[in-house]
């Protein structure tokens, strides 16, 4: 090879690699991306260094919550976005308001203010009719109280439920998928 045609191989391969890092590699990682975050929510739990199920949705009166946890109207689930600069770089958000809270989890010490309220009592009891199919029942007050304002300290820890990567806790899974598949697209180029 002499070194015009060698020249204009190299340019031509740098062409070839600019437009791949600029334009193709960004789409390909949000596309790894997304899926890999919407399998997290399947999976209902983070593959990262190891897979890390979520821990449960909370129980009322000693009863599992039922549905899948973070997802009940799908909003954080479709939540996930990103945006391009035009130079290969891609950034993923979640404007969600508890997107935050829940993928990196949050811890809350605080007072809060308790307005004054009235607390009322209730009796339910049957009233169906002897016999029938479906059972009713009524409820009626008993009684109420006033229960003045006061303040309250608030100690609670909500579980790291991590579904994105984000700054300084990513997935060697996700990484590792698209470390591959660059490594296979520039063989290609470099090898054409």
């Amino acid at each position: 090879m002499d070194s015009a045609t060698f020249v204009r191989t190299s340019r031509r391969k740098a062409a070839q690699i600019a437009t791949y890092v600029n334009d193709i590699a960004p789409a390909m990682v949000v596309r790894k991306t997304l899926r890999f975050v919407d399998g997290n929510f399947r999976a209902q739990g983070w593959q990262g260094e190891t897979f890390k199920k979520w821990k449960d949705k909370q129980s009322i009166a000693g009863k599992r919550r039922q549905g899948q946890n973070l997802i009940v109207t799908g909003r954080l689930r479709r939540g996930v976005n990103y945006t391009t600069n035009g130079r290969g770089e891609v950034r993923f958000y979640n404007n969600v308001p508890y997107a935050k809270a829940h993928n990196e989890g949050l811890t809350i010490n605080a007072t809060v203010h308790v307005s004054a309220y009235t607390r009322r009592r209730f009796y339910t009891d049957e009233v169906s009719a002897p016999g029938a199919r479906k059972t009713k029942f009524a409820r009626t007050q008993t009684g109420e109280s006033e229960v003045r304002s006061h303040t309250r300290v608030m100690k609670t820890q909500m579980p790291q439920r991590q579904f994105m990567p984000y700054e300084g806790h990513g997935s060697p899974v996700l990484e590792n998928s698209i470390k591959r598949d660059l490594e296979k697209d520039f063989n290609k180029i470099l090898n054409a």
